[in-house]
């Protein structure tokens, strides 16, 4: 002033201790039996009070504590955290995205072939499944029957029916199933001998006359004596 004459004052200005920090711990994954998880947000600050809210973005869905540090989801999507500290506007931020593995195993079974008279059990050929560490086989059947390998791709069965295998991811717990149907041919060829015959002094040999009933090109048919003698045409139906 004009007098010389001075005057001050002191004004402190300080940073709140309260300032907030937010973090959100790593998420589980989604998968076919994981289909919903908790989040779980950490705070820095030990005010009460705190206001916090969730909300989702890229298809998330929140199905209950949007208002808390740990809601629960189920879908995947990313996560936003928005956390309020009433009393002096101060707020902080979080986000996680949360991730879903619902891929399905490849489950392939070829064409069984046929049980028969020889063929008594055969193995299923399941090649084109999905193989690895992680995959679990299970074969059940309802009316045939698993003699062996009922945890493998190529169990051996023994009687006609179907066969289902479930093929599971354990890694997501998502599974695949595919079944296949096994038949059997035991069909026996009907076959006469024909009427008895009688050899006489002046009847050296003599023909028989057997048949058979359906006979193709898929038959054989062979003639055998423990006694007598077979001169010609084992293999026809009349020797």
């Amino acid at each position: 002033t004009s007098n010389g004459c001075t005057a001050a004052n002191t004004v402190s200005v300080s940073l709140s201790p309260s300032a907030l920090f937010a973090q959100i711990n790593p998420a589980t994954q989604l998968n076919c039996t994981t289909t919903a998880v908790q989040l779980n947000a950490l705070v820095s600050s030990n005010t009460a009070n705190l206001n916090y809210q969730w909300s989702t973005t890229s298809g998330g869905n929140i199905l209950s504590g949007d208002k808390s540090l740990t809601p629960t989801v189920n879908e995947p999507g990313q996560y936003d955290l928005l956390i309020t500290d009433p009393a002096n506007g101060c707020t902080a931020q979080a986000s996680i995205a949360v991730t879903r593995d619902v891929q399905p195993p490849i489950a392939s079974v070829a064409p069984a072939a046929q049980l028969n008279c020889t063929v008594t059990n055969l193995s299923l050929n399941s090649a084109g499944s999905s193989t690895g560490s992680h995959f679990a086989y299970l074969w059940t059947t309802s009316d045939g029957n698993i003699l062996s390998g009922s945890n493998t791709l190529a169990p051996s069965v023994d009687k006609p029916g179907q066969y289902s295998l479930l093929i599971t991811n354990t890694l997501n717990g998502c599974t695949a199933t595919v079944s296949t149907f096994v038949t059997q041919d035991i069909t026996l060829p009907l076959v006469d001998a024909g009427a008895p015959k009688t050899l006489l002094c002046n009847t050296s040999s003599l023909i028989l006359t057997g048949t058979a009933t359906n006979t193709s090109a898929s038959f054989d048919i062979l003639w055998t004596t423990l006694d007598g003698q077979i001169l010609s045409g084992a293999n026809t139906l009349s020797p």
